[in-house]
């Protein structure tokens, strides 16, 4: 079918198969937060959880309190 193959219409981003789940919610949050031009309050709003969760979660991928996004941390770098 051509959801489980990435062929789907309208689809630009194809998760890869054997990604973690953490890494998936990793780049979903991170592509939500680009997305409304790092509007915290947005992103967490469309993700359907509470800032202070969305907060936290950045602050794991060691992110600043407040950072300018897209902006990485330099030690998570790709």
């Amino acid at each position: 079918q051509s959801w489980l193959l990435g062929t789907s219409r309208g689809r630009s981003d194809v998760l890869p198969i054997g990604m973690s789940l953490q890494e998936m919610e990793r780049q979903l949050i991170e592509a939500t937060l680009e997305h409304y031009g790092g509007h915290r309050e947005r992103t967490a709003r469309a993700l359907g959880i509470g800032v202070r969760t969305l907060a936290n979660k950045l602050r794991s991928y060691g992110y600043p309190p407040r950072a300018t996004f897209p902006e990485r941390p330099a030690a998570c770098a790709r």
